[in-house]
């Protein structure tokens, strides 16, 4: 038997007001019975409760039930999870998840393509099980889920398998209420997109919805309206919530101060830095004028100016300021290896630029796959100076290639708000901007 669960679910008000029963401008209270199990009967299934609220207009989400409340506010792109017991918000963005079935679903077309045609009899690289897995549909690749409408509703079937399956009785809400509560179930649910556009097509929510996701997951879920009945409910309250992160409390820190930063003048910074360089270099001090430079552009991301330039030429003559600029130009592996050593020799023994040595180390590290030391780096620069802008850059960088794209996000948008027009971060509003644009029905 599957599991039984109870949930109560909060969506936008119907605009007439009478389709709900209440007056217009609440919000409408869905009550839903919500089971998972796997395909095969198992009574040793646990239950869970979850309660979902969409306040009219504002576009949130609200579910409450099992575990912190969760909010998805697609005004503001975000995700937040409030911890209460611990007085803790996380607000994570809703591009991270999205970030992250778009790179499954980039990494199974691309095993997919090494297979060749073996690979459309294997489960796990089925086009249509991978986009009903994901809940994305992919670039190309062959249609094969079937749409079998019958009286009681709609049966949705891979090669015989069934998918899904959409109850053909709805229970009348708002255009704006089905929206959210499609939303609602493309994040929380997921199920292949021809589902999902099945229900945003219809007049109402549907009373019964199951969908199956077979292969290695091996589970249905089955949502079941109980009720819908107009609701005033508050919205969430956020005070005496602190924001946090699910990352490292190192890392945590350093993100608190980035977000707290005031807003600033990138190149009355770089002036100033270039200030320093002119006065180290004035001095004697080669290395540390080399330092500062570099400090600034990491910061700001602006070139170098013609200063730095025309003090190359001293520079090369300078054991040290030479040594590290070969260090920073290695170009295999045991040369990098060798020039990393040498850059951590060197944070030892110049402090004051140690955060600044350090983000040049990680990328040393990265490339020969120290991955973690490299990040480890990274985090120490920031917890020096959270204006690094490419050390944030390059941090989510990592993040992302380990599979972590919350806090790959978080690091990116910590970031942009320490260093707005730091060029190093030009690629992450350029995804941002893509996965708004292809998968524009997530937010």
């Amino acid at each position: 038997m599957l599991a039984a669960a109870l949930a109560t679910i909060l969506v936008s008000a119907p605009q007439d007001a009478a389709a709900a029963g209440g007056k217009s401008g609440g919000a409408v209270e869905i009550t839903l019975r919500h089971r998972i199990a796997p395909i095969e009967e198992d009574d040793s299934v646990p239950l869970r409760e979850s309660v979902l609220r969409v306040e009219v207009g504002s576009g949130l989400v609200r579910i409450r039930g099992e575990g912190p409340e969760r909010v998805y506010d697609f005004a503001a792109g975000r995700r937040e999870t409030y911890d209460r017991e611990r007085g803790l918000l996380f607000s994570t963005s809703l591009l991270a998840a999205v970030s992250f079935r778009h790179r499954e679903m980039t990494k199974i077309l691309g095993w997919r393509d090494d297979l060749g045609i073996h690979a459309d009899k294997m489960d796990r690289l089925s086009v249509a099980l991978t986009e009903h897995r994901l809940g994305i549909r992919a670039a190309s690749g062959p249609e094969t889920v079937e749409r079998v409408a019958g009286d009681e509703g709609v049966r949705f079937t891979w090669q015989g398998r069934d998918l899904a399956f959409v109850d053909a009785e709805r229970l009348p809400v708002s255009a704006a209420a089905l929206r959210d509560y499609v939303r609602y179930l493309r994040y929380e649910m997921r199920g292949h997109p021809l589902v999902m556009e099945e229900i945003a097509g219809g007049a109402g929510v549907p009373r019964l919805l199951r969908v199956f996701l077979i292969g290695a997951e091996n589970r249905a879920i089955e949502v079941e309206v109980q009720s819908v009945h107009p609701s005033e409910d508050s919205p969430p309250a956020r005070e005496g919530l602190q924001r946090a992160w699910p990352l490292p409390d190192r890392l945590t820190l350093a993100m608190a101060a980035a977000f707290a930063l005031e807003p600033w003048d990138a190149e009355a910074a770089a002036d100033a830095l270039e200030a320093q360089a002119a006065a180290a270099f004035a001095r004697g001090a080669l290395l540390e004028a080399l330092l500062r430079s570099q400090e600034a552009e990491l910061m700001t991301g602006l070139p170098l100016p013609s200063a730095h330039r025309e003090r190359l030429r001293a520079y090369d003559l300078d054991p040290e300021a030479s040594e590290f600029r070969a260090a920073l130009e290695a170009s295999d592996a045991e040369a990098a290896r060798a020039a990393a050593q040498h850059m951590a020799a060197l944070r030892g023994k110049m402090p004051e630029q140690a955060h600044v040595i350090g983000v040049l180390e990680a990328r040393l590290r990265a490339g020969i796959g120290e991955g973690q030391m490299a990040a480890n780096l990274l985090i120490q620069a920031l917890q020096r100076e959270p204006r690094l802008g490419a050390a944030w850059a390059e941090l989510g960088d990592l993040l992302a290639a380990d599979y972590d794209l919350e806090g790959a996000w978080a690091c990116w948008e910590a970031g942009h708000a320490a260093s707005p027009e730091c060029r190093w971060l030009r690629p992450f509003r350029t995804e941002e901007a893509r996965l708004l644009r292809k998968y524009p029905e997530y937010f």
